[in-house]
């Protein structure tokens, strides 16, 4: 569940879905979805979903796809990655009470092995999180090639709704748009196991501080 100054505010699910096949590929699929429950969205209403499919092999993102549906805001946004020819594509429609309809579409070129901001969170789960390493790995988005890059800071022991959890924190720098885009620090607690759950996210953005709480675990892929 979500918290917004203690108030339960929606929820965000982060799944990884059965893989399919993507050009003939083996290939995971990851979503996550963000959407305030019936009091918040008085306020501010969010319904988005982005899902993104990621190259089971090599763990290459191919493409994603965001579904945009806020108080301000509605937006379709898709991105596809050509690794032969090492380009990205972006195309967005967005339509916002300030700015109005806008569309755009960028090309560019992508550095090897980027992932993409969807992505990215759950290539986390690849790496051994020793508490003082950092991580640092490509992303490109939206016609630019930026550096994820996390600091490993310590093991805590985590008390939740379904259970008391080893987990390892982590405090990410990377660029995301929108109404949820931090203004602080990020700050992401993962199982200290081979799973790598994502068990709680908590951040400063632009309407105040969110929460992300653990309110259900269904072990899968």
């Amino acid at each position: 569940g979500l918290t917004y100054f203690n108030m339960t505010a929606g929820y965000l699910d982060m799944e990884v879905l059965p893989d399919v096949e993507v050009n003939g590929v083996r290939s995971h699929r990851f979503r996550i979805t963000i959407k305030s429950n019936s009091v918040f969205s008085r306020f501010y209403a969010v319904d988005d979903m982005a899902t993104t499919y990621v190259n089971h092999e090599n763990l290459l993102p191919f493409n994603f796809e965001i579904s945009v549906k806020e108080s301000k805001q509605l937006a379709d946004i898709k991105s596809f990655f050509d690794w032969e020819k090492l380009k990205g594509n972006y195309w967005e429609k967005r339509v916002s009470k300030d700015k109005g309809e806008r569309s755009k579409s960028i090309e560019w070129e992508i550095k090897p092995y980027s992932q993409n901001v969807i992505s990215a969170i759950f290539y986390l789960r690849n790496f051994t999180l020793t508490p003082g390493k950092k991580l640092a790995f490509p992303v490109a988005d939206e016609g630019r090639n930026i550096v994820f890059k996390g600091d490993i800071l310590r093991k805590e022991k985590l008390k939740t709704d379904v259970g008391t959890f080893d987990t390892v924190v982590i405090r990410p720098q990377f660029e995301v748009d929108g109404v949820f885009k931090p203004t602080g620090d990020i700050l992401i607690w993962l199982t200290d196991d081979e799973r790598k759950f994502i068990v709680r996210i908590e951040s400063k953005i632009k309407i105040g501080t969110i929460v992300g709480k653990l309110r259900g675990l269904t072990p899968g892929r």
